[in-house]
């Protein structure tokens, strides 16, 4: 096998070959027909429309994909030249963000696909977030007015499984998970968090289902006086040097309320 040097992975201009690991493999872009080798693989604006993995031990082409663009430079297409079935084909909306994928057999007018294998389809808000997304499962989300996801539903075979709803802290944290039944959120917590107060991502303790998780570190002893009462009500912060912190009391109906102790 063949070592490539990081000097080797950095051609000087776009047509230099790039080398491979593999003897005999390289990926080129100056393979056109023509008197400019470029015109082909690249459009005239700079674009890559046509890669190639050529094998010149079997001298035979051992990958190639074509892409086509719109005028906004969205990737429309991609062809690939040797399995037609794996071809895909791509959707965007009036704000150039992809919203359909599929993949399938490409047409000759390259705008639709046949014998689908997949296709995935994404419903995005304002902000860019999701607020559905469609494969062979489904998935809905719902986010707050600061765009913290509140609400996500999941589909089987086209059928809700489960709703989950998410609550967080004025920084952010999400601090307690509640499942929904029967259209009515469960009284007791499905999922807790437990954070410290040395940085925004400092979660020391996970719990699920009444099993405390601790993260590595994090001293199981020191969280004793926070998580003993981190039941179906609540979730504590502590702070490891003073051992005082405070209280996070849910309620779905008014939210969440703070209790000083230490």
């Amino acid at each position: 096998m063949m070592q490539a040097n990081q000097e080797d992975l950095l051609p000087q201009s776009p047509g230099t070959p790039f080398p491979s690991t593999e003897s005999g493999i390289r990926h080129s872009l100056a393979h056109g027909a023509g008197n400019d080798p470029y015109d082909g693989p690249m459009d005239r604006f700079g674009r890559v429309t046509d890669l190639l993995w050529y094998d010149y031990g079997s001298s035979a082409d051992l990958l190639r994909f074509k892409h086509g663009y719109d005028r906004a430079s969205n990737r429309l297409y991609r062809e690939e030249a040797d399995t037609s079935e794996l071809d895909q084909l791509y959707s965007y909306d009036d704000v150039n963000r992809l919203v359909q994928s599929e993949e399938g057999t490409l047409s000759v007018g390259k705008d639709s696909i046949s014998s689908l294998n997949f296709k995935q389809q994404w419903s995005l808000d304002p902000t860019g977030n999701w607020s559905a997304f469609k494969e062979d499962t489904v998935a809905e989300y719902v986010f707050d007015g600061v765009t913290r996801l509140v609400i996500r539903k999941k589909y089987a075979s086209g059928s809700l499984s489960q709703t989950r709803h998410f609550y967080h802290t004025a920084r952010w944290q999400t601090i307690e998970e509640r499942l929904e039944s029967g259209g009515s959120i469960l009284s007791t917590a499905d999922r807790q968090f437990t954070w410290g107060l040395r940085y925004i991502d400092d979660l020391v303790c996970r719990t699920v289902n009444s099993v405390h998780d601790y993260a590595a570190g994090s001293g199981a002893s020191t969280l004793g006086a926070s998580l003993a009462f981190a039941g179906s009500s609540g979730v504590g912060f502590l702070d490891p040097l003073s051992h005082s912190g405070f209280r996070v009391v849910l309620d779905p109906e008014i939210g969440q309320k703070g209790f000083q102790f230490g």
